[in-house]
């Protein structure tokens, strides 16, 4: 399966979920744990409840509320995997428009709900869910793969009400160069709730 293919099933699962960008407010700051990694870019868009900062020649668009990013113009053009490339997406998920969730999710369990939803045929073999810290943000990570991709989700709560989903892939054996970068990015975001109307 390629790269393209995998987002677009994701995009596809998290539409029939229903997510819509809205919720609070919070702000994680600009300083990545990784000093190693250099975000210079700022993205912000009206459409979207997020920003962030990512690392200068990397893209990033936004339509409908969902961010998708790539580690060059190449990757972002390409409809197969191919080595150092990296595409991804963000969406903003309100807690109230995820059915299934029990009270009070935390992000494993909105990373839980989305995993059971990935899986079955033409989707990678995802591991174990973990939780961990993202910057100051609550979060959980799966990663998985298939004959010819690695992917990772991550889900970070940046409100009360809402969760981001990350999701990254890469061809196979290369994650680890750019699953620290996803994170950094991460570790930036803000995120703030739509205006009521």
């Amino acid at each position: 399966m390629n790269a393209r293919k995998y987002l677009i099933l994701i995009a596809v699962v998290l539409l029939a979920l229903t997510l819509a960008a809205c919720g609070g407010s919070t702000d994680s700051g600009n300083a990545s744990s990784s000093g190693s990694i250099n975000l210079s870019q700022t993205f912000s868009a009206d459409d979207s409840a997020i920003s962030f900062k990512y690392p200068e020649g990397w893209v990033v668009t936004s339509e409908f509320g969902q961010v998708s990013f790539a580690n060059s113009q190449a990757a972002k053009d390409s409809t197969e995997p191919t080595a150092g490339a990296f595409v991804g997406s963000f969406l903003v998920a309100p807690t109230a428009d995820i059915t299934g969730l029990v009270e009070n999710p935390g992000p494993a369990d909105v990373l839980n709900l989305f995993k059971g939803l990935m899986e079955g045929e033409n989707a990678p073999v995802l591991g174990d869910v973990s939780e961990l810290k993202v910057g100051s943000f609550d979060a959980a990570t799966v990663s998985g793969s298939d004959d010819t991709l690695d992917a990772i989700i991550y889900v970070v709560k940046v409100a009360d009400d809402a969760y981001v989903v990350a999701v990254g892939g890469s061809i196979k054996g290369e994650m680890g160069n750019f699953e620290p970068t996803l994170k950094a990015i991460l570790e930036t975001m803000t995120y703030a709730a739509p205006a009521a109307g």
